[in-house]
């Protein structure tokens, strides 16, 4: 994407739930709760990607905790 010349990266929901878990974010826990139970409910939800994001990001330990909630 590109705003006022400038490229500007884009990701999906599965690639930004990783980099919060990463900590990358200093997100409250009841917002990256919230935000994982909403995932988890969404009918376009994609596990296998977001499992592969986890795994490549190495937070699949931290993702089993939320998605087991």
């Amino acid at each position: 994407t590109n705003i006022s010349g400038n490229p500007v990266r884009t990701y999906g929901r599965e690639k930004t739930l990783c980099d919060i878990l990463r900590g990358i974010s200093n997100t409250d826990i009841q917002i990256v709760s919230e935000a994982f139970k909403q995932y988890t409910k969404s009918k376009d939800k994609n596990i296998p990607l977001l499992s592969e994001y986890a795994k490549i990001l190495k937070v699949e330990k931290r993702l089993r905790s939320y998605l087991e909630v």
